[in-house]
């Protein structure tokens, strides 16, 4: 009898130290919020380029930040233009440079000087050479073909053309 009591009692410590299965732990995504807003992104690494030259985690994190987004994948280019001093030019000074292969473009005060392929990079084409020399803030704007403001991807990539400001 006491053998029998003693495997009873073993049979019980036994089944008490027995594993029970463990709940299974999902993980959550990583968010992050901006104090200022209410706006919540995830932690995933899909890197877009911002206007504003900056590479953004993801869409998201670019769109919390009022940044409209270039193209994905990392910034290629610098994102801090050299400090240079800043030129005065007078619109007769500007008014000489009126070709493809010397164009000065008055936008805003500033003046800026397009590469000479700039064409084949610029969506319009040639259109940009009646403003050669000239005053092209109108134009910039308001578009004559659509009406349009240039967005400001373009905006960011004008100011890599930067020259100086008007006198």
């Amino acid at each position: 009898m006491k053998i029998l009591l003693g495997l009873i009692v073993l049979s019980v410590l036994i089944l008490g130290c027995t594993t029970t299965s463990q709940p299974t732990i999902t993980p959550t995504p990583v968010i992050t919020a901006t104090p200022t807003d209410s706006c919540v992104c995830t932690q995933q690494y899909s890197p877009v380029c911002g206007v504003d030259g900056k590479t953004y985690g993801n869409d998201c994190q670019a769109n919390c930040a009022s940044i409209e987004v270039a193209y994905e994948g990392e910034c290629t280019v610098p994102t801090e233009q050299p400090t240079i001093q800043v030129k005065k030019y007078t619109i007769e000074e500007i008014s000489l440079h009126n070709t493809q292969a010397d164009c000065w473009l008055l936008i805003e005060g500033k003046v800026y000087n397009p590469p000479e392929n700039f064409a084949s990079l610029h969506p319009g084409g040639t259109a940009y050479l009646a403003f050669c020399g000239k005053d092209a803030t109108q134009a910039f704007n308001q578009r004559p073909n659509d009406g349009t403001s240039h967005s400001e991807t373009a905006r960011g990539f004008a100011a890599s053309f930067l020259i100086g400001e008007l006198a």
